[in-house]
């Protein structure tokens, strides 16, 4: 009975974010190229790399979709699709949380207890103009308690270059 609802609120999410897809206007989204140190607050750290893409859409409450993928020099890979929302200060300045989930497999990173993983991140930005943005990003990913073996997690800390694509 647990695990359905696990599942369900997986489904939830992912209905969420076609529910986003299918009522926006596509335009020009950033594609988000990141690198920084995956398992930060553990001893066995590792270096993170992302690419994403960042869909920029006339969307419900400014909530705009997101693909990517993450892997690390220890050969973790996770892929995944998310929802995020940039919260501008002023005209350059901004705050972006997001919230993600995907297929997650380990290689020789940490056991996180489930090929299902959720990744949560906030990051604080400056735009320099309508092509390039750069951003700090605290991440932390973990299963949602779907693992038999309860819910570990990791933490990243990363920076990332944003260009408008196409």
């Amino acid at each position: 009975m647990l695990a359905t609802k696990k599942y369900l609120r997986l489904i939830t999410l992912l209905s969420l974010l076609q529910l986003t897809l299918l009522t926006s206007t596509a335009t020009a989204g950033d594609l988000s190229l990141a690198t920084g140190v995956f398992d930060v607050l553990d001893d066995e750290k590792s270096v993170d790399f992302r690419i994403e893409y960042r869909f920029d859409t006339e969307s419900i409450l400014g909530i705009k979709p997101l693909i990517g993928i993450e892997t690390s020099t220890d050969v973790a890979f996770h892929g995944l699709v998310g929802l995020y929302r940039d919260f501008y200060i002023n005209d350059h300045l901004y705050v972006t949380p997001s919230l993600g989930g995907g297929v997650y497999t380990n290689g020789d990173g940490p056991d996180l207890n489930h090929y299902i993983q959720f990744r949560s991140m906030a990051e604080i930005g400056y735009k320099f103009n309508d092509d390039y943005k750069v951003s700090l990003g605290f991440s932390h990913t973990s299963n949602a308690n779907l693992g038999p073996e309860g819910n570990s997690g990791t933490e990243a800390a990363v920076i990332y270059i944003h260009r408008g694509w196409p």
